[in-house]
């Protein structure tokens, strides 16, 4: 699997994760708590060395997830996927009944 395919493949988990999270208040929780091992773990693959990720909670409840590459970052991504990662880019977010 391409570096590509991997990030593709974790940006869908983590959708798929905050779609759920909807309706589960504990699987908000342990978004926000530690995003990139519930993606990964969901995922079923490791978040590529130097990626970070964080989850904040907006005023209006939304949960965002942001990415971030860092120089540490080993891999090959296109443009449109690198400019999702680089600068803490929200990658992904949901509004949760809260």
């Amino acid at each position: 699997m391409t570096t590509n395919d991997q990030i593709k493949a974790l940006m869908a988990t983590a959708n798929d994760l905050l779609a759920r999270a909807k309706d589960d208040p504990t699987l908000a929780e342990a978004m926000m708590a530690d995003p990139a091992a519930e993606i990964s773990r969901a995922a079923g693959q490791p978040i590529p060395a130097g990626v970070t990720m964080s989850a904040t909670r907006n005023e209006t409840g939304v949960i965002e997830l942001s990415a971030d590459a860092s120089a540490d970052f080993e891999g090959e991504l296109d443009d449109a996927l690198l400019s999702q990662v680089a600068g803490g880019t929200t990658v992904a977010s949901s509004k949760l009944d809260s």
